[in-house]
């Protein structure tokens, strides 16, 4: 049997959370996963990368369920909010629970960066 490559997994399995995402908030968030507010979160002000939001081999050690679980809470809070300020505050969580969900088939990215 052929071994699937890394990168083929890392796209399934960012494809898999989008749709968890996509499902639990009804679309909210699929043209905001790497933005909140009007603002790119994947850079820090200082041109350096926000290790928050981006998958990097071993950021989590979160099972399945506990990401499922955490998706739906994030997806109640989303729906009963009605300030701005909070519903940046739940597109941030969503992006770092994403960099989490992916981390275990991502490669270790900040090590790559600090290499260069």
């Amino acid at each position: 049997m052929k071994k699937q490559p890394i990168y083929s997994i890392y796209r399934e399995k960012k494809q898999e959370f989008s749709e968890k995402i996509d499902k639990l908030f009804k679309g909210a968030y699929s043209d905001k996963m790497n933005r909140t507010g009007d603002k790119l979160v994947t850079w820090t002000a200082t041109g350096e990368p926000n290790w928050s939001y981006i998958p990097s081999a071993g950021k989590s050690s979160k099972t399945k369920e506990q990401f499922v679980s955490e998706i739906k809470n994030l997806a109640q809070k989303a729906a009963k909010t009605e300030n701005k300020a909070e519903s940046d505050a739940i597109s941030r969580q969503v992006l770092t629970l994403r960099a989490e969900y992916l981390s275990d088939v991502a490669p270790n990215r900040k090590l790559l960066y600090q290499q260069d």
